[in-house]
């Protein structure tokens, strides 16, 4: 369907749809992990974008290189990029697309060490999130969990758990699972951070399942602290009864798993 769309828009010298194509092939190239051809016509979207001067799909195109390099563990260049998205929307005045771009380059500042920075990213989130009426609640909470993951970093676990139990609480009136699943998984970190094995096993066996059900796969910053907390949760308990706890999360809809993780009954 989209190689005909873009052949068509091609005929005709479209420049605008041919961006939206080849950003719609992008992304399904991204989901599916095939890194160089998300970046081709990721590329291939910004390059229109700036020939038809659109600040807006210069900025999202931008946007998308950031989350490939990030995808990536690039992320210097998605730094970069992150970087140009935020000073074209600030141009264009876009407050929900100026907190998506500070959040976005928090992240990738955190995964760099930046703690400082990427603290100030997440707080001018909120900040944004207030002066506009407290409208964009997953932006709010999307700043939470990144001010989570720093408390998690600095190894303040009991303000990191906090956080991201504030997080998770306004994230089930979202109904987003995609963001439901990396608050599950940041509290099974800090749990086992916190010596909370079997806690930590059973949000991991809901988040892991909750992962394979969308279709998403976490950043290799995250990644790389879900495997250590496994690891050490897994040592902690035996390989036996981390298996039956990891199940037992498996085994909870989604309604249980949020519950549970806001219960806190470690």
């Amino acid at each position: 369907m989209f190689d005909k769309s873009l052949a068509l828009f091609n005929e005709v010298r479209n420049k605008w749809g041919q961006g939206i194509v080849s950003a719609s092939l992008g992304e399904l190239a991204l989901a599916t992990g095939a890194y160089g051809s998300a970046e081709r016509h990721f590329k291939q979207a910004l390059v229109l974008g700036r020939d038809t001067s659109d600040k807006d799909s210069i900025g999202t195109g931008h946007g998308r290189l950031g989350r490939l390099f990030r995808a990536q563990g690039d992320y210097e260049q998605a730094a970069m990029h992150f970087e140009q998205q935020l000073m074209l929307f600030r141009q264009l005045d876009n407050p929900s697309m100026i907190a998506d771009g500070l959040f976005s380059l928090g992240q990738v500042e955190l995964a760099l060490g930046k703690r400082e920075q990427a603290t100030q990213r997440f707080e001018d989130v909120r900040i944004i999130n207030r002066e506009n009426g407290d409208t964009d609640q997953f932006m709010n909470s999307s700043a939470l969990y990144g001010l989570g993951q720093v408390a998690r970093a600095r190894k303040d676990f009991a303000t990191a758990h906090a956080l991201h139990r504030e997080s998770l609480d306004i994230r089930r009136e979202l109904h987003d699972k995609w963001a439901l699943a990396d608050s599950f998984d940041a509290l099974a970190v800090v749990a086992a951070d916190q010596g909370c094995a079997q806690h930590a096993a059973r949000l991991f066996g809901a988040s892991e399942t909750l992962y394979a059900l969308i279709r998403f796969a976490q950043s290799p910053y995250e990644r790389d602290l879900h495997e250590r907390a496994v690891k050490e949760a897994r040592a902690q308990l035996g390989e036996e009864t981390f298996a039956a706890a990891w199940a037992g999360g498996a085994a909870m809809t989604l309604d249980q798993a949020v519950a549970y993780a806001l219960a806190d009954e470690r």
